[in-house]
């Protein structure tokens, strides 16, 4: 289509010299179907049908018209082809005038107009059984891909985020493991107090609150660590006994220095 949205134009010229701006057409196809009709209509075409080259032509021919409409109408008339091209109009014609006078009708595209091998076509109402004259379907028009890329940025940073995030906890799960050896030490010491022992667990506990989303040590080793708090802070400290007083002594303890008792 050009600017104005026309796809086709036909020229119909009946006068002298009107095929002066023409150029010659290639052979024209002996039958039109649906396919070649979509094909050509589809793309823009130029054409004119003139009463003759570069010549005079007659004003005078039959039925008040110039030999040229006269033929011309004619043929309209008598078609019974559900599309008939310009092509097809053009050698009727030619063949009819060239029969009957001494001029010789030309039918081509119109030279540097912007024909693209299109075609002109009249459509026959009544082959069509409705009386009415429609647009031909044509395909739909290709779509062309939209320009654009996937990107994966953020994700690839959200993955970067959690290895550093693993990392940090992996380096957190070693620590509490370091503690938590030591914290087994105290528990097997023998100069400890089980009260001094039970607070070695319980500061344990406070550093190894969190959970660790990657691992599950971490929960058995708060499992144990509640339960030694709870054993040692069960556990009462024994009590040294005091020393008699000698047998049948009935005195009075008069003095004690830890390790000896003295009596009246």
């Amino acid at each position: 289509m050009d600017k104005k949205g026309v796809r086709h134009v036909l020229v119909v010229s009946d006068s002298c010299f009107a095929g002066s701006f023409t150029k010659e057409h290639r052979a024209i196809e002996t039958e039109i179907d649906d396919r070649y009709f979509k094909e050509k209509y589809r793309k823009p075409s130029r054409n004119i049908l003139a009463s003759g080259g570069v010549e005079p032509v007659a004003d005078r021919g039959k039925d008040d018209h110039s030999i040229f409409a006269y033929y011309f109408l004619k043929v309209l008339r008598d078609n019974t082809l559900p599309f008939l091209s310009a092509k097809q109009l053009g050698v009727a014609v030619e063949q009819l005038v060239c029969r009957n006078s001494d001029q010789t009708p030309i039918s081509r595209f119109i030279h540097g107009a912007g024909d693209e091998g299109g075609q002109f076509f009249f459509i026959n109402s009544k082959s069509h059984g409705s009386g009415h004259v429609t647009e031909p379907v044509l395909p739909e028009p290709m779509i062309s891909p939209k320009e654009g890329k996937a990107t994966f940025d953020d994700i690839l940073k959200a993955e970067q985020t959690q290895l550093e995030v693993k990392e940090k906890w992996g380096r957190w799960q070693e620590a509490r493991e370091t503690e938590y050896r030591k914290v087994l030490e105290i528990d097997e010491s023998e100069n400890l107090t089980p009260k001094q022992k039970s607070i070695a667990w319980q500061r344990f506990l406070v550093t190894i609150s969190q959970d660790n989303p990657h691992s599950r040590k971490d929960d058995e080793i708060r499992s144990y660590s509640r339960a030694r708090t709870s054993h040692w802070e069960d556990v009462k400290p024994i009590k040294k006994a005091e020393p008699l007083s000698p047998a049948g002594s009935e005195g009075e303890v008069t003095a004690r220095d830890g390790t000896f008792v003295a009596y009246a």
